[in-house]
């Protein structure tokens, strides 16, 4: 570990962590880099609108004991990271672990294929250089409010074309069955 990183506070080394888990390490700082958008995704409490999407907040918070585990902190340490509920981006990147346990294809993989049905994987850090990040802020919320259509499209995070039921009474984990189910992934 360098010099700079041993002077980082305990939330940003966090991040960083989640972040390595989700973008393949040669695009970190790269053109295709969504660290932005992540950082936007961290500062946002995931809402549990519907019953059982309380489990996505469990497993996300979940990440936190595991980064205590993997960087050997004590728990005094464990303080720093205590957030009243997951964030959007610590349920994204649970959900990315669960659905390459299910399907395997690297948790990178599934991170991309949320960037790319949320619309987000256009925000990379080259493009939030350039141009104004408000529409992040509203693909957010529609995901995070379920303000997206019946089928998931518009802001949902598994878009289908055959939805079975209104996807935004549906939690997370069925949206996510159906979605593989839909594409064949099984």
């Amino acid at each position: 570990m360098s010099v700079q990183e041993e002077e980082k506070p305990l939330p940003s080394k966090y991040f960083k962590w989640l972040y390595d888990q989700v973008v393949p390490v040669d695009e970190v700082d790269g053109m295709s880099s969504y660290w932005l958008v992540c950082v936007r995704m961290h500062e946002l409490p995931f809402k549990a609108l519907v019953p059982h999407d309380d489990n996505r907040i469990a497993e996300g918070a979940e990440l936190r004991a595991e980064f205590m585990d993997t960087t050997g902190l004590e728990i005094l340490d464990w303080v720093v990271l205590m957030f009243p509920d997951a964030t959007v981006f610590e349920v994204l990147v649970a959900l990315a672990k669960r659905a390459n346990l299910m399907i395997e294809m690297t948790e990178q993989k599934w991170f991309q294929i949320f960037l790319q049905n949320l619309k987000l994987d256009l925000y990379s850090d080259w493009y939030c250089a350039h141009h104004s990040t408000g529409r992040i802020n509203r693909i957010l919320g529609h995901f995070n409010d379920r303000t997206y259509r019946y089928s998931g499209h518009g802001g949902g995070l598994f878009p289908l074309t055959k939805p079975p039921a209104d996807q935004r009474q549906v939690e997370l984990w069925y949206q996510m069955g159906a979605f593989m189910t839909e594409h064949e992934m099984y």
